[in-house]
């Protein structure tokens, strides 16, 4: 098992992050490369009458599957090379997905309340999804060990996420005001100079909030020690 310490301020989770990316870099890549993947895909079924609206809607569904299922694939991957995985814990592919519609409405709903009630929520079952992966957990089980394990730690974690997500969103920022407005950026076919670097910002800089993601859920079970004990 991958060596987590006590450290749960913001600087140590990221600096535990930064540990889970050298350790899994090829494998965290790839994940951000099916991710850039997925986006360049979508941009294509946009500007393309392939099918009409429902071969766009087909292809579309289709394409979300199989991201969903190699992203799956890919963390379940990572997290056992930390050795976070149990011992016989079965792939639920049904629970992680419930898991990530359940939080998705929820962050969306706090969200639509008010800004903070969102990062709440978001930060409450920031590893759920994660229980599911390296314990088998059920949907309620993997939201509820959520809840336990991330209990007095949810500013440290939003402080290293923020941290994590800046070194992509601040070059993005550029983009945006390189390619003169948001929507403008949103539009720009992905093979234009600044659509290339918007993917190898993806590809490249993704793999390090996966990465941070992964730590968060080690330091706070060896911290907590709720990795072994949440389902006793």
């Amino acid at each position: 098992m991958a060596f987590y310490n006590t450290d749960t301020s913001a600087t140590g989770l990221f600096g535990a992050g930064m540990g889970v990316l050298s350790r899994n870099l090829p494998v965290l890549v790839l994940m951000g490369a099916a991710t850039a993947v997925t986006q360049i895909i979508h941009q294509i079924e946009k500007t393309s009458q392939f099918g009409g609206q429902a071969g766009i809607g087909l292809t579309t569904f289709a394409v979300a599957v199989v991201s969903f299922v190699v992203q799956l694939t890919l963390m379940r991957a990572v997290l056992s090379r930390e050795g976070l995985v149990a011992e016989g814990a079965p792939v639920r592919f049904f629970a992680y997905l419930g898991v990530s519609i359940v939080v998705g409405l929820a962050v969306g709903f706090g969200a639509l309340l008010l800004l903070v009630p969102g990062i709440l929520i978001f930060m409450r079952w920031y590893i759920a999804s994660l229980f599911v992966l390296a314990r088998g957990a059920g949907i309620g089980e993997a939201l509820d060990a959520s809840s336990r394990a991330t209990s007095g730690h949810r500013a440290a974690m939003f402080g290293a996420v923020v941290l994590a997500s800046a070194i992509l969103w601040v070059p993005i920022a550029g983009l945006v005001v390189a390619a003169g407005g948001f929507w403008t950026y949103v539009a720009l076919p992905w093979h234009t100079p600044i659509g290339l670097v918007g993917v190898a910002l993806t590809t490249l800089v993704t793999p390090l909030i996966n990465a941070v993601h992964i730590a968060i859920f080690g330091s706070l079970a060896a911290a907590s020690d709720q990795f072994d004990n949440v389902f006793a």
